[in-house]
């Protein structure tokens, strides 16, 4: 290969354009440079449709006129014996078109029409498989096409291959990224109207249990409002935190205690409830599961722990990691209750239990006069 031909093959290798311009922008850089170089009146660069039915120019660059065009169509069916060979050559090398019986398909259509009187065509692999073709068209006669130029088309070949795929690359990572953005849009809004739709309940429940004169329906309102703002609270961290996988459940446990300090606050209790959580992710359904656990836990502390009057109520609660897997301790310094002592059909332990199982946590609890601790390993 000559020095020209080397310098043309860097300079093409290190243009940057070549590699972000759209597909059939590519030719409008590339064909007056390669006619240049190999002399030749036409460049044109066409490739297969899907199914292979047709091929389609994208790039057609005439030395004579100095024009670029795009759009003209062959049909695969009409020159079957010329697709045979692009599959089967490296280059098809043709130095007189009439008298060659590889262009007898196209020698008195295509050829005839734009005068080729000689050719050299270079298939386009991708991937290994043929996807188009780089056509290097001679309209003055037959012509004898040198070992150098038949290694510089086969060369620059390497490099449109590479940019083509390059192009096809960002294309479908650029399709991917608007459809990865359409879903995270269309999560974001779920959760969004999921959380509403949990905080209308929520109003519901309340406004049912203001209009009850029975404090024992009351209290179960209150209750059932707790449950479905725990579960409304993760939907509405996710929506502001992107990440609808996971939840960080530091933050998602302690904005729950938070609230129920509030909550019990108003009612004029007191309870002092510590908190050392070690940051941690989980997936958002388990995430819930914890969230209804914690405040089932804090919940019955509230109502059976402590007696009326006490001054030095503490809950204590820890997250943290041991091993593999998290260690969620909620701990009270109450009266402590016998398990056995505990009606069957109580909803709040039901819960805890229930709720442990489903995500395939382990429950210990243990209680004794000092107070009562419940550990989940998960």
């Amino acid at each position: 290969m000559t020095s020209q031909y080397a310098h043309t093959i860097e300079a093409l290798s290190s243009n940057e354009r070549l590699f972000t311009m759209p597909v059939d922008k590519i030719m409008a850089d590339l064909g007056k440079h390669l006619a240049e170089c190999l002399e030749v009146s036409r460049v044109n660069i066409w490739l297969f449709n899907d199914p292979e039915n047709t091929i389609d120019c994208i790039g057609h660059y005439d030395a004579r006129t100095g024009e670029f065009s795009k759009g003209a169509r062959l049909y695969m069916s009409n020159i079957p014996s010329y697709y045979k060979h692009l599959k089967s050559n490296k280059a098809i090398v043709i130095e007189d078109v009439k008298s060659s019986p590889v262009t007898a398909e196209i020698r008195d259509g295509y050829c005839a029409e734009h005068g080729v009187t000689a050719l050299l065509d270079v298939p386009i692999r991708m991937q290994g498989r043929l996807r188009g073709v780089l056509c290097y068209e001679h309209t003055e006669g037959p012509r004898k096409w040198k070992e150098g130029e038949i290694e510089f088309a086969l060369s620059v070949n390497q490099v449109v291959s590479l940019a083509l795929e390059t192009v096809k690359r960002r294309s479908i990572q650029k399709e991917l990224m608007e459809v990865l953005k359409e879903k995270e849009l269309l999560m974001k809004e779920m959760h969004h109207r999921i959380k509403n739709n949990l905080s209308v309940l929520v109003s519901l429940l309340r406004m049912q249990g203001r209009d009850s004169g029975n404090p024992e329906v009351q209290a179960i309102l209150s209750e059932c409002e707790g449950r479905i703002h725990s579960m409304a609270r993760v939907h509405e961290q996710l929506y502001h935190s992107g990440n609808y996988i996971k939840v960080r459940l530091d933050e998602y446990l302690s904005n729950l205690v938070n609230e129920f300090r509030e909550s019990i606050g108003r009612m004029g209790q007191h309870i002092e409830i510590n908190c050392e959580l070690e940051p941690s992710s989980i997936e958002t359904s388990r995430a819930i599961d914890l969230g209804l656990i914690l405040m089932e836990i804090l919940n019955n502390s509230l109502k059976h722990a402590f007696r009326p009057g006490d001054t030095d109520s503490r809950i204590h609660i820890e997250l943290k990691a041991e091993g593999d897997k998290l260690h969620l301790s909620i701990a009270d310094n109450g009266v402590g209750f016998d398990p056995r002592s505990v009606p069957e059909k109580s909803l709040g332990i039901s819960l805890i239990e229930d709720l442990s199982q489903q995500m395939n946590a382990h429950l210990e609890i243990k209680s004794e006069s000092g107070g009562t601790t419940h550990s989940l390993y998960f």
